[in-house]
């Protein structure tokens, strides 16, 4: 169903979302937004389980780590008008090259 790296940028999607959703509802101020997010991570969690019929365990989770991280960032930003600084910039850096450095040379 899905499997693969179509799936696994599925699952990354979903989990940008449900944590969007999540931030939205500040706490437990707004319960739509509270499902919202709890649907969105079942249906991430559903299809990563999916994923890993097909890639190994390390790999998936270093992309839906760092895919996640570096959509959430920019999300945050344009959405919530978060900032970052150079620093913290730097280091979201070092990790999606991590996780590219990681793709590269997998026998996967």
């Amino acid at each position: 169903m899905f499997t693969g790296w179509t799936g696994l940028a599925i699952a990354v999607f979903f989990e940008v979302a449900a944590t969007t959703a999540l931030r939205l509802a500040n706490g437990v101020d707004k319960p739509l937004w509270l499902i919202t997010a709890c649907i969105g991570y079942f249906i991430c969690f559903t299809i990563i389980s999916f994923v890993f019929k097909t890639l190994p365990l390390g790999i998936v989770y270093a992309v839906w780590a760092g895919g996640g991280l570096a959509i959430m960032t920019i999300v945050s930003q344009w959405i919530f008008n978060e900032t970052l600084d150079l620093r913290q910039i730097g280091c979201i850096a070092l990790i999606l090259i991590g996780v590219i450095g990681l793709n590269l040379i997998s026998p996967a």
